[in-house]
């Protein structure tokens, strides 16, 4: 059985950017009211689409290397 201490650190060592990510979001769709509306998600989608799909062809490079 795992303690907390080692539940935590394997939790902050695996998927910690995950975690202070929602915790944003949360912190944010909590203190700005328009921050979680369905047109900035999408504006948000829009603007990181380019940066997404040149990060995956840039990975087939790397990985392919």
């Amino acid at each position: 059985m795992m303690t907390k201490k080692r539940l935590a650190y394997l939790l902050m060592s695996e998927a910690g950017i995950g975690v202070v990510l929602l915790l944003l979001c949360a912190a944010f769709g909590i203190g700005v009211p328009h921050f979680a509306s369905l047109n900035n998600v999408g504006n948000i989608f829009t603007q990181i689409s380019i940066n997404t799909v040149i990060s995956v062809g840039m990975t087939f490079v790397i990985l392919r290397h």
